[in-house]
């Protein structure tokens, strides 16, 4: 449904945005901070890999069947292989960009740039992250996600870097 949807649409840019939640009660409330996440075959670090297990679950529990379709066309890998490599270099230069701006408006995690092998960003021809906001489980991380004010911080930090993002990417306008 996802690849429909990008392909139908022609989309340029995807951000999955997620608030996640932590399940161990006694840990719950020092756990908070924004990531933002990238495709990779292989998990940044343990905690990437247990994020993209669980946010793949809940793909399959919500009946979306995100696999991939076999193809034995050696050409036809080749280039899909150079497309995931340059969109996966533009998923990670959004990502930079994307924790710089928002560095200056809301907490981050600890390493606030992970990846992992999360399906929602399985789709070769549009650079993709994966956002989590923050720990719902945090109480004092849930009232800010609340507050209009944070969520007016956190809008502007991802629209200025789209347009950011897109200005790098257009193409240079010949003056007469």
């Amino acid at each position: 449904f996802r690849r429909v949807l990008f392909r139908s649409n022609g989309s340029d840019l995807f951000i999955s945005i997620h608030a996640d939640s932590f399940v161990k009660a006694s840990m719950a409330q020092n756990i908070k901070g924004a990531t933002i996440y990238t495709l990779s075959e292989n998990a940044s670090d343990a905690e990437a890999r247990a994020m993209a297990d669980k946010e793949n679950a809940s793909d399959l529990i919500a009946g979306n069947n995100l696999s991939e379709q076999n193809d034995d066309a050696e050409v036809k890998n080749i280039l899909i292989d150079l497309i995931k490599r340059e969109t996966s270099n533009f998923s990670s230069d959004f990502s930079r960009s994307l924790v710089k701006a928002m560095r200056s408006h809301i907490s981050l995690s600890r390493i606030p740039e992970k990846s992992a092998k999360f399906k929602v960003l399985k789709q070769a021809q549009t650079p993709a992250v994966l956002l989590e906001l923050g720990y719902i489980s945090n109480i004092k991380e849930a009232e800010l996600m609340n507050s209009e004010e944070w969520q007016n911080k956190v809008c502007e930090a991802i629209a200025l870097t789209i347009d950011e993002y897109f200005k790098r990417r257009s193409p240079l306008k010949v003056a007469n």
